[in-house]
């Protein structure tokens, strides 16, 4: 690969990571400080009993049933790895 290439994915993660402290900070609720995001089920969990904050991203399917409040179905996409790819965004 090229330098610059990974040089860039690296200063990417840095950020990313620096970001999802600040929103750890302004919503400790939901310990962006421990999964930066990613569908773990603390993450999940969180999105259950808090629903989600404004930096949540509504495309993403156990955002979008914690909006909706359907729990039933919410509960049903709690382990992630049981998710088909198609099942975490919804279509533009």
């Amino acid at each position: 690969l090229d330098r610059a290439i990974m040089a860039a994915s690296i200063v990417a993660k840095v950020t990313r990571d620096r970001l999802m402290h600040v929103l750890h900070a302004q919503h400790p609720q939901y310990r962006f400080d421990q999964h930066k995001g990613y569908s773990t089920p603390v993450h999940l969990a969180a999105l259950q009993t808090h629903g989600p904050c404004p930096q949540h991203r509504r495309s993403f399917a156990p955002v979008r049933l914690a909006l909706e409040g359907r729990e039933q179905e919410s509960a049903a996409v709690r382990d992630p790895e049981q998710l088909q790819v198609g099942q975490l965004v919804a279509p533009l």
